[in-house]
């Protein structure tokens, strides 16, 4: 994935788009992991479980050499820091213990432990003197007015983001309970949850899967069919266009919708994709069958 991309990489959050594509690679060279990696088609590795492999694929080479600088800078201050206090030795003993973690797993995706590496650098980087840095600068009161004011700003944004993600993960669990017994009202929650925060990888992931749901149990389908289901499948597809649990959903509302023989080329190309990247998931084989006995 990062030979695709060495300089300037996927981006933050790319790893999750690019890498189904390659997701299958784990089983054909470790198949004694075919019980624990990709175990069906909505199963995916979200991480590289190396956060120095993570970084390289999302910020390319560019941005390893200057996350590598500023940990370098780090590094120096403490080094350089006349106090030997307890709370720098505890800080650099917890930033060791988060590298050697993060060689085996991902830390830093989960965001309680990202804030509480963030202080741990703020702790081990702070000034050698001891003295706040805007306190020992003569600032101006208008550039110190427009920082503070700065700060309100950030504050009401942080709260009102808060509680937009708040709202969207109650939608989201309350669309996952109610999958099985109400999937027209799974989806309207579903949907809501994309609407309060349509930046969650995983709420786009669910989106067109709860759609669908809802068109394979419900009993007139003119309804969902009018929908504009086009535009959830994108929505879903900007997640990862190779997700093979997204591509067999695709397939198989294709065939119960009556729009199959419009979308013949679309279901073999999705077909041919999965054959050639997930050739050891069943759903896979099962979904061509389908197809081969409705043609």
């Amino acid at each position: 994935l990062w030979l695709e991309r060495p300089i300037l990489g996927w981006g933050l959050g790319g790893f999750d788009y690019g890498y189904p594509r390659f997701q299958q690679y784990h089983l054909q060279v470790f198949p004694e992991f075919d019980q624990t990696v990709l175990p069906n088609v909505f199963s995916f590795v979200d991480s590289a479980h190396n956060e120095a492999l993570h970084l390289l694929v999302e910020l390319g080479l560019p941005g390893v050499f200057l996350i590598g600088l500023f940990g370098i800078a780090v590094v120096r201050a403490m080094l350089m820091a006349t106090s030997r206090s307890p709370l720098i030795l505890m800080s650099a003993c917890a930033m060791v213990f988060l590298c050697v973690i993060g060689m085996i797993s991902f830390p830093m995706r989960n965001p309680a432990t990202a804030a509480l590496g963030a202080i741990i650098l703020g702790i081990l980087a702070r000034p050698t003197s001891g003295k706040v840095l805007i306190i020992s600068l003569n600032v101006p009161r208008l550039i110190a007015a427009g920082a503070a004011t700065a700060g309100v700003v950030i504050l009401g944004l942080t709260m009102v983001a808060s509680a937009s993600i708040y709202l969207s993960g109650f939608h989201f669990a309350v669309s996952q309970a109610l999958r099985d017994v109400a999937p027209a009202r799974a989806f309207a929650h579903m949907r809501q949850a994309h609407v309060y925060f349509p930046y969650s990888f995983q709420h786009r992931r669910q989106l067109y899967l709860t759609y669908v749901d809802w068109f394979s149990k419900a009993k007139d389908k003119r309804k969902p069919l009018a929908a504009d289901h086009q535009m959830y499948f994108e929505i879903s597809q900007s997640t990862g266009p190779y997700t093979p649990g997204l591509l067999v959903t695709r397939i198989r509302f294709l065939l119960v919708s009556g729009l199959m023989p419009d979308s013949r080329f679309e279901i073999e190309r999705h077909l041919k994709s999965m054959k050639e990247r997930v050739p050891l998931i069943a759903d896979v084989h099962t979904a061509e069958a389908l197809y081969a006995r409705q043609i």
